[in-house]
C-alpha cells in the first residue's frame, strides 16, 4: 500500500517545481517509494543479524519476508506513475 504515495510525491515535485523533466518526474518518486521499502528491509536484516532470536519472532510475526514487501511496494509504485503517464501524454 506503500506505492499510492507516489503519487503525493509527484505533485509536491510539479507544485515546487523541483524537477523540469518530465521523466524524472515520474521516476523519481518510485524510487523514493523504492528507498524508503528497502531501508525497512535493511532495519529488519540488521534486527535480525544483532539479535537472531528477536529477528525471527519479528519476521514469524510479520508473516512474510521483506523482499516480497519491497518488490509489492515498488510496483505499487510503478503502477500509479504509468498511468499518470499515459493520461498526461493525451
Amino acid at each position: 500500500m506503500v506505492g499510492v504515495y507516489a503519487i503525493p510525491v509527484d505533485g509536491w515535485l510539479w507544485e515546487k517545481r523541483l524537477v523540469k523533466n518530465k521523466f524524472l518526474l515520474f521516476t523519481s518518486p518510485v524510487f523514493v517509494i523504492a528507498t524508503i521499502a528497502m531501508s525497512h528491509g535493511l532495519v529488519e536484516w540488521v534486527a535480525a543479524c544483532l539479535d537472531p532470536a528477536a529477528g525471527a519472532a519479528h519476521l514469524g510475526r510479520q508473516g512474510d519476508l521483506g523482499r516480497a514487501n519491497m518488490l509489492a511496494d515498488t510496483l505499487g509504485a510503478q503502477a500509479p506513475e504509468i498511468e499518470a503517464w499515459y493520461l498526461i501524454l493525451q
